[in-house]
């Protein structure tokens, strides 16, 4: 028991915490990507996925995005949680800005310019 609780306090960060929901979106980690020489240029992850559901042995039944439900199970530690980003303030933030560009702004008199008066030499 205290052997449990010290592991619990040095290996918090890295120990999975939460169950994934059915319906949540996950992405799951290539693994066959792993031992490939130009893994590099290749995705780590795959996805996103649908939660089917939890099996009674860890496993995970997932189902792609257009509704056919993967035959084999997903272990766990492979998923990784999906972050949709519908909302994106900079598309807005940009709209306006090109507003304020459409509108002419006060231009500087340039009538006054002493570089191009030949008198001053």
């Amino acid at each position: 028991l205290r052997s449990k609780a010290q592991f619990e306090k040095l290996y918090a960060r890295r120990m999975f915490k939460n169950k994934y929901q059915p319906g949540e979106l996950v992405l799951v980690r290539n693994t066959q990507v792993e031992k490939e020489l130009d893994r590099k240029t290749k995705p780590r992850y795959n996805g996103p996925y649908e939660v089917v559901r939890h099996t009674k042995g860890g496993l995970y039944v997932l189902k792609e995005m257009d509704g056919s439900v993967s035959r084999r199970g997903i272990a766990a530690f492979c998923l990784l949680p999906y972050f949709n980003r519908h909302f994106m303030p900079l598309l807005d933030e940009l709209d306006d800005h090109d507003n304020d560009l459409d509108e002419p702004e006060d231009e500087p008199d340039h009538e006054h310019d002493n570089s191009d008066d030949e008198d001053n030499h």
